[in-house]
């Protein structure tokens, strides 16, 4: 279970456990609800040199 500082609540469990690509690994079932507020754009400057190593994710 996760409580967030605002309140919201999730709760995570562990479906079945497997294997990928050779490694353990579980899939795991995800219940709460969150709520969209707000958005962000990034852009980059292709003159800055800190674009190339600069990654968005």
């Amino acid at each position: 279970m996760h409580d967030s500082i605002v309140g919201s609540r999730f709760h995570a469990r562990v479906q079945e456990h497997t294997r990928e690509h050779g490694r353990a690994a579980v899939v795991p079932v995800i219940t709460g609800a969150a709520y969209r507020v707000g958005t962000s754009t990034f852009e980059a400057d292709p003159y800055d040199t800190l674009v190339p190593g600069f990654v968005l994710r």
